[in-house]
């Protein structure tokens, strides 16, 4: 507890990003929960990796990638904050940050999309296109409409076409197929960290 509260202290004196590497990641489990209580103004992002490899191949849960996902687009994107990671983190190859921002997808209300460069675009950052969305990390394009499943949300997507422009866009239930939400824009983040 006295290390969690030191470095939400430092964290706030500097008011910059902060990198804490741990040993491995029950260590980085147990600060980051620590620092949620700690550093109340201040996020906490935790980028869960297993130290040995043939853990991370066999257990490499649609969860956690989502969760190292988050926590790299989040903290690429704020001023300040605490990024925890253990040492095996250190040794993944990330792609460099332009190549991360790049990788983000925009759709606005009223905008004009090039339908094709957009379905290159989503399998290029780890989507997979499928007959209908099931699961999160999976696209679907049906007439007029495309559904992509962010591995970071609750709820996929539906955008509707008006031939090339952007008409609706809005959550939906994979289950139901009805609508939850109207949006006015989204942002579809990669499905991977390894962009190529």
């Amino acid at each position: 507890t006295s290390r969690s509260m030191l470095v939400s202290v430092v964290q706030e004196a500097v008011k910059r990003p902060v990198l804490l590497v741990t040993h491995q990641l029950h260590q980085a489990q147990q600060l980051y929960e620590d620092l949620q209580e700690w550093a109340d103004d201040c996020p906490v992002h935790l980028y869960p990796v297993n130290e040995l490899i043939a853990s991370e191949i066999a257990i490499a849960s649609p969860e956690l990638r989502s969760q190292r996902i988050d926590a790299l687009d989040e903290w690429l994107h704020e001023d300040s904050g605490i990024f925890i990671a253990p040492v095996a983190a250190l040794k993944r190859i990330m792609p460099p940050v332009s190549y991360w921002k790049e990788a983000q997808l925009h759709f606005d209300m009223g905008e004009e999309i090039d339908l094709d460069h957009t379905l290159s675009k989503l399998v290029k950052i780890g989507y997979e296109r499928t007959g209908m969305v099931s699961s999160p990390g999976e696209f679907s394009m049906r007439g007029g409409i495309l559904d992509v499943y962010p591995l970071t949300e609750e709820y996929p997507v539906r955008i509707e076409l008006f031939d090339t422009e952007v008409d609706s866009i809005r959550t939906f239930d994979v289950e139901s197929q009805r609508s939850k939400e109207k949006l006015g824009s989204t942002v579809i983040r990669p499905a991977t960290e390894m962009l190529l």
